[in-house]
C-alpha cells in the first residue's frame, strides 16, 4: 500500500513538473512574439554641414551606425529595451503617424516591420512628444553601452 502511494506521489509529481515546465517555456515564446518591428532607422540631416547621422536597430538588440551604405554594429542592447521600444511604438501608433516636417535640422525614425513600413521626419519645433521621447530613447541604445 504504500509502494503504490509513493509510486503514485512520483508520478504526479513528475506530471505537475512537466506542465510547470511547459508554461514557462511557453511564456517565454509569447514574450519573445510581442516585438513588431524588424528593423528601426532613425538619425538626423542637416546643420551646417549637411551631414546625415544614420543608425540602425534590429529586432536582435544588435544597434549599427550606417556609413556610406554600410552597417558597422556599434552596441547591442538587451531584450528589454526592446520591449520598452517596442511597447513605445504600439502606444504612440506609429504605423498611422504621419509627419513630414523639414527644416535647418531634420530627424528621421523608419519602422519596417512584417506588418508595415513607415517614416516620419520633424524638427526641433514639432509639438509631438512622443516622437520625441522615442528618438531619445533609441539614441541611447547606442550612447550608453
Amino acid at each position: 500500500m504504500l509502494r503504490k502511494h509513493s509510486l503514485s506521489l512520483i508520478v504526479a509529481i513528475i506530471f505537475s513538473s512537466t506542465i510547470i515546465f511547459q508554461n514557462c517555456a511557453s511564456k517565454n515564446k509569447i514574450s519573445n512574439s510581442k516585438v513588431f518591428f524588424e528593423t528601426i532607422y532613425f538619425g538626423k540631416s542637416g546643420g551646417f554641414t549637411n551631414l546625415m547621422e544614420k543608425y540602425a536597430l534590429k529586432e536582435s538588440g544588435s544597434v549599427y551606425k550606417i556609413i556610406e551604405g554600410e552597417e558597422k554594429e556599434i552596441n547591442s542592447i538587451e531584450y528589454s529595451k526592446i520591449l520598452e521600444i517596442d511597447h513605445k511604438l504600439n502606444t504612440l501608433d506609429f504605423k498611422t503617424i504621419s509627419l513630414e516636417e523639414v527644416g535647418n535640422m531634420t530627424y528621421f525614425i523608419e519602422v519596417n516591420s512584417n506588418d508595415y513600413s513607415n517614416k516620419i521626419t520633424w524638427t526641433d519645433l514639432t509639438d509631438n512628444l512622443g516622437i520625441k521621447d522615442l528618438y531619445k530613447t533609441l539614441i541611447s541604445t547606442f550612447q550608453n553601452p
